[in-house]
């Protein structure tokens, strides 16, 4: 709810006063322009110019005729100025009623200033707590799928570990090392010392460089084995490739050899038999290369032999070394894919840290926002339902606790005084309880024979003092003394007995009373039963308190609620008489200028209808149906109207009020009146779908052109439901007892308008309301309302200046007056003074 002024309020409860003091005045000063007026008019008809110098200067030198007129304008404006000046006592009096009615409205207000200024804190915290909803919601969502991403990666990351193991890589990997090696040391290249040697540097690449496990950290070494493994490969095929080519090249020179062998064994088979020297010389030497080519055939088939040997064992050696480096890039790429997973799964698992973070900061915002309501609510005595609750589950608890107590003091309990008689704490208690009050008796007449022993003594103080006053020589008079004072002396003894009497008893009762409790608390002790009493001591007063807590709580509520909606009504009261007290002011103040203008021989310049009719608007009011479905947005409207070059073409779904209802049934206003309308249509068809009261702004344009803009109450009531009785009739059927009017009927013009109810209130003059009808509004677009009208008989307050009443007053002379035109004028100017003195408003 919006905080009012306060200070602005004070100074309008202040200024009251002021305004009816100020009205009284003016009263007065009235009576004396009237008087002023009255001779001047009296004295208008003399031709002599030395008479009309009382009046002004300038008037001095008019004619007759003109002196006449002038006495005739004056005597209008006089009764014009008195007119105003009522007018103005008036609305200053029921402004005055509106203040007060705004200050005691004030003070509720204030009083639950506190608590709605609570409502309106409490609200908004409540805010910044439902706004943590959708946030929470969400990250709780993120959170869920996060940790099934995180669970479904952990798992892909543990399988591609347990893979390693399961499928034995490791083990398979060292096996093929040490069968690689096995072939190539024992059995692949025997007897080829110098394969061996060249064999000999991948040995150490592959004895015990097998890692006996398979993860991140072993990695590299895992990749590095494959690289040698590789590289023995390559090796491998290298010397399998040598021995291939010796073993070509020795195949070729053993076919060469073979032939040759077979040409010199075809020479020694031709020689053989053969006589003579050299025939035996030739065929020897054709033997012994038969048996030189021999033994290179052998030597050669040798080293075929062996080629064929080493190529073979050289493709041993290498699909040996082929299956390691196989089984080793096996083992990489688990590693390496166990590796990857692992990573998702780590960033994963952090994502389900940040989500949960995110949860977490998220709730403990909200939890903070909570707190806040919580203390808000605490500070202000405005719990929720909840707390409501609570309060009242507090008191129940409570009350359950002090019933308890209150049953267990009830029951009897061992006898600690060997009386031999069981007893309960309460019967006890209560015995106390009226001992206690057999005490109070007993002190109160302890303090009554007190106060007679007091007085007793005080006696016989009096009676010695006047003994001793007492002539001996007068016996009579001196008898009569000591017999007042033995009697002041026996009258003492016995209020002092009584006192003792009743001091012993008080004694007596103190001692009971003690003997009582001391017994009681003996059996409290005996029986545990402290805590119960303190209970039973304790409980009431917070039980007391707890129920006045809920109170204070429910009332607060109600009373948050209340006190805007008085201060509210109050307002809007108040705002209508301010408008209708300075309407009346400023006609005041027209008349007045206008009066002074003839005093000091100005010609007035001519008003127009605004100027002379304006004063006569009020501020009224039209109350309608909310219309559901018209779309109203002013803004979309009037972009919309200007896009299609029509800025001035909204048209209002609701009818402008007449020119009869805001002149308030003024005749001479509502004839000068040529048309009412809206000044922003399209902001009176938003408020039209908006529940509630709203001010819109009227253009009254008179029959000279002039204009006036004034204020204009729309009160929007909520739409009713179809099932409704007295939903209002629609455009194609309209009841029998209603009268349609459509929005082109009666819009933004001065003419009869059966479709707007005014409130009734009239700035000028008065009006009795008639009984109240209702007649339909058809909008055109399939929404209908039903608008009361209200029909009212109007009195105008109008006065007709009499332009020649001077001449039927008799001619008095003049010689006192310029005596009375000073004193009408000094009078006029004090009230005038104070009347328009400016207001703080």
């Amino acid at each position: 709810m919006n905080v009012r002024n306060n200070s602005l309020h004070y100074k309008m409860y202040k200024s009251k006063k002021n305004i009816v003091y100020a009205g009284l005045v003016t009263t007065a000063a009235l009576a004396g322009l009237t008087l002023s007026n009255v001779n001047n008019t009296v004295s208008a008809d003399t031709t002599s110019a030395a008479d009309n110098t009382a009046l002004t200067t300038s008037a001095a030198n008019t004619s007759s005729a003109t002196s006449d007129n002038s006495a005739a304008n004056s005597s209008a404006t006089s009764e014009q100025i008195a007119s105003a000046s009522s007018n103005v006592v008036v609305k200053s009096a029921a402004l005055s009623d509106a203040n007060q009615a705004v200050a005691s409205a004030q003070t509720n207000y204030n009083s639950a200033e506190q608590l709605n200024s609570g409502v309106s804190a409490i609200n908004s915290a409540q805010q910044v707590v439902n706004g943590y909803d959708a946030p929470i919601s969400d990250a709780q969502v993120a959170l869920v799928n996060a940790q099934t991403s995180a669970t479904v990666a952990n798992n892909a990351a543990t399988s591609a570990s347990n893979v390693i193991g399961v499928n034995n890589m490791i083990a398979s990997a060292a096996s093929n090392a040490d069968s690689a090696l096995s072939n190539a040391m024992n059995n692949a290249i025997a007897g080829a010392v110098s394969d061996k040697n060249e064999y000999a540097p991948y040995v150490n690449q592959f004895v015990g460089q097998v890692p006996t496990s398979a993860n991140a950290d072993t990695l590299p070494a895992w990749k590095q084995l494959a690289s040698n493994a590789a590289s023995a490969v390559a090796n491998d095929d290298a010397k399998a490739t040598s021995a291939q080519s010796a073993w070509n090249k020795f195949v070729a020179d053993s076919q060469a050899v073979d032939a040759q062998l077979k040409a010199a064994q075809a020479q020694v088979n031709s020689l053989t038999g053969a006589t003579g020297a050299q025939a035996e010389q030739a065929l020897k030497a054709a033997q012994a290369l038969v048996s030189s080519l021999t033994t290179t055939q052998q030597n050669i088939d040798a080293q075929v032999a062996l080629q064929q040997t080493r190529q073979m064992n050289w493709l041993s050696i290498h699909d040996a070394d082929l299956i390691l480096s196989q089984k080793v890039n096996e083992v990489v790429s688990a590693i390496e894919n166990a590796v990857k997973l692992q990573k998702e799964a780590d960033n994963a698992n952090v994502a389900v840290q940040n989500a949960d973070q995110a949860l977490k900061t998220l709730q403990a915002k909200q939890m903070v926002a909570k707190q806040t309501v919580q203390s808000l609510r605490a500070k202000y005595d405005l719990p929720d339902a909840q707390g409501l609750a609570a309060m009242q589950n507090t008191i129940d608890g409570l009350q359950g606790l002090y019933n308890t107590a209150v049953s267990k003091l009830n029951e009897d309990g061992a006898d600690t005084v060997g009386s031999g008689s069981d007893f309960n704490y309460m019967q006890k208690l209560n015995t106390i309880k009226a001992s206690e009050a057999v005490l109070k008796s007993d002190q109160a007449a302890l303090a009554n024979a007190q106060s007679a022993a007091n007085s007793a003594s005080a006696e016989v103080a009096s009676a010695s003092a006047a003994l001793a006053k007492a002539d001996p020589s007068d016996t009579v008079a001196y008898a009569e003394a000591s017999a007042k004072l033995a009697a002041a002396y026996a009258k003492q003894v016995a209020a002092q007995t009584q006192l003792t009497t009743a001091q012993n008893l008080v004694n007596s009762d103190i001692d009971q009373i003690k003997t009582l409790q001391n017994i009681l608390e003996q059996f409290v002790t005996a029986n545990k039963l402290q805590v119960y009493v303190d209970q039973y001591n304790q409980l009431p007063a917070q039980i007391k308190a707890a129920k006045e807590a809920l109170d204070t709580a429910n009332a607060n509520l109600a009373a948050a609620k209340d006190a805007d909606a008085a201060l509210t009504a109050a307002t809007v009261a108040l705002n209508n008489a301010k408008a209708a007290a300075a309407a009346a002011q400023k006609a005041y103040n027209d008349a007045v200028d206008y009066y002074n203008s003839l005093i000091n021989g100005e010609t007035p310049a001519q008003k127009s209808d605004a100027e002379k009719y304006g004063a006569n608007i009020i501020v009224g009011g039209t109350t309608i149906y909310q219309i559901k479905s018209q779309k109203a947005n002013s803004t979309k409207m009037a972009l919309a109207a200007a896009y299609a070059g029509k800025a001035n073409s909204v048209t209002a779904v609701v009818p402008a009020p007449t020119a009869d209802q805001v002149m308030g049934g003024k005749a001479d206003a509502i004839a000068a009146v040529k048309s009412v309308a809206w000044a922003d249509p399209a902001k009176v068809n938003e408020d039209a779908t908006k529940p509630g009261n709203h001010v819109e702004e009227i253009i009254v344009t008179f029959k000279d052109g002039s204009t006036k803009t004034a204020s204009w109450n729309l009160t929007v009531l909520p739409a009713k439901d179809d099932d409704n009785t007295d939903t209002p009739t629609t455009p194609d059927k309209p009841g029998s007892d209603s009268t349609a009017v459509t929005p082109d009927n009666n819009v933004n013009s001065g003419a009869t308008n059966n479709g707007v109810a005014s409130n009734g209130t009239v700035a000028n003059g008065s009006h009795a309301a008639a009984a109240t009808t209702t007649n339909t509004v058809s909008f055109g677009n399939g929404q209908a309302a039903v608008l009361p009208v209200a029909s009212t008989n109007h009195v105008a307050n109008t006065t007709a200046a009499k332009k020649n009443d001077s001449a039927t007053l008799p001619q008095t002379g003049n010689k006192n007056t310029s005596a009375v035109v000073a004193l009408g004028a000094v009078s006029a100017m004090f009230g005038l003074g104070l009347a328009a003195k400016k207001r703080e408003f």
